[in-house]
């Protein structure tokens, strides 16, 4: 799996599977955030799926659904909430990780 180091306590990816959870678990990650939408594609794993896989790894799990071109503060301000309350490593993803670094740098901005 490739991820996107963001800072010391962000990393950012495309689609996760279920199977991901437990390599991000072991390389440290405690907190997924997941910032796309159920449906964007066929053969994507529904959130509830990625939950209950990270809920059964003792992950926390959040779902942010992102619209492409549709971000807005509120999501990107509880994101930034959320990765600096968590004071572990967080990972995000979305389809390709932009939108989760997007969100990230506008939540960010407005702090």
């Amino acid at each position: 799996m490739e991820y996107k180091k963001i800072d010391d306590r962000l990393s950012v990816s495309g689609q996760l599977s279920p199977n991901d959870l437990a390599e991000l678990k072991a390389n440290g990650v405690s907190v997924v955030i997941n910032n796309r939408p159920d449906g964007e594609q066929a053969d994507q794993p529904a959130s509830d799926a990625l939950a209950a896989a990270a809920r059964e790894l003792g992950l926390t799990y959040h779902y942010i659904p992102v619209v492409p071109g549709q971000a807005n503060l509120a999501d990107a301000q509880r994101m930034t909430q959320i990765v600096e309350a968590s004071g572990d490593w967080v990972h995000a993803f979305c389809r390709t990780g932009n939108r989760s670094s997007n969100l990230w740098a506008m939540g960010r901005s407005q702090g």
